[in-house]
């Protein structure tokens, strides 16, 4: 059991709510401190992610390994599975419909985006997450 006097808690405290704080500002101004993109898969010859989406993303998707390729397309498939239900949902007002219909595909977006994080460069990820966008067809606006 560790014992501290009143000025030492105080001091660890305040040392806590400033790293705290700190930590607040480095998310809100989005610091990058460190981008380390070794062995990440960079531009290749690929369709256009804006016209050809589908395409695009099976370009980039083909150099995955496969089992992380297989994943990949099932969350993108489990995506494309949600686009009618969000479409409804939206067209018929359903606010808790909607809400549960936006969380399923946050969720599939995760695991999408730690797949182009883990695998592609930064360059490549925002490509991949415009083509994604193309992808989804909604009638709302996107979630």
């Amino acid at each position: 059991m560790l014992y501290f006097a009143h000025s030492q808690v105080q001091h660890i405290s305040c040392a806590v709510g400033l790293c705290l704080a700190l930590s607040a500002q480095l998310q809100a101004a989005e610091l990058t401190l460190l981008t380390l993109e070794g062995d990440r898969i960079g531009i290749i010859e690929a369709p256009d992610p804006q016209t050809a989406p589908g395409r695009f993303l099976d370009a980039y998707y083909a150099l995955l390994p496969e089992s992380v390729r297989d994943q990949a397309l099932t969350l993108r498939g489990q995506l494309k599975q949600l686009i009618p239900d969000y479409n409804v949902a939206y067209t018929a007002a359903d606010a808790a419909e909607l809400t549960q219909v936006k969380s399923d595909i946050d969720t599939l977006m995760a695991g999408i985006h730690a797949i182009h994080a883990q695998y592609f460069t930064s360059e490549v990820e925002a490509m991949l997450d415009t083509a994604i966008d193309a992808v989804l067809v909604l009638v709302g606006p996107n979630p």
